[in-house]
């Protein structure tokens, strides 16, 4: 493996007609942080050129929007850079995971990313759904409260079916 290793190393610095040497973490953060903060800032150039009212139509809600997606990342970015231990990175990461991702979210997800895959067997009649089949029967109910129900009876695989299809509400 350390042979491939040299040998690929070997064949870059002979294409690019120079010899590397091996760069700091700080020489690494300098030259990587510096070519980001170029695009970021080129980014905002391109931005700006949207702003041109005779080119483009927008509402002062989606500049709103705009700028405050833009100020959350910068304020998030700023937080890892500025956070003491890896246990503080770690507690903002599970705040702003925790805070984005709920049950309904999670489940919405899953409809979109498996909408065609199994997610629920019946053990009692032994029929199976899909999640856009289940999503489909669990938006038949108008109540919430039912709603949520099911879903955490799916979740607690305390699931027998749906309401019209004999559920018990026990497991």
């Amino acid at each position: 493996m350390g042979d491939i290793m040299t040998t690929t190393f070997i064949r870059k610095i002979m294409k690019g007609k120079k010899i590397m040497q091996k760069e700091t973490k700080k020489e690494r953060f300098d030259r990587i942080s510096e070519a980001r903060k170029i695009k970021i800032l080129d980014g905002i150039r391109l931005l700006e050129n949207c702003s041109n009212k005779s080119n483009y139509e927008y509402t002062n809600d989606e500049i709103e929007n705009i700028f405050a997606d833009i100020e959350k990342a910068l304020h998030s970015a700023k937080a890892k850079f500025t956070a003491d231990t890896k246990q503080q990175r770690i507690d903002m990461f599970k705040s702003e995971f925790e805070r984005e991702y709920t049950w309904l979210n999670g489940f919405m997800r899953n409809v979109y990313r498996f909408a065609d895959k199994e997610a629920m067997i019946s053990p009692e009649t032994k029929t199976a759904w899909t999640y856009s089949e289940l999503n489909s029967e669990a938006n038949r109910f108008s109540n919430v409260k039912r709603f949520f129900e099911i879903i955490l009876g799916f979740f607690n695989r305390c699931f027998c079916g749906p309401a019209y299809a004999g559920y018990t509400g026990r497991c």
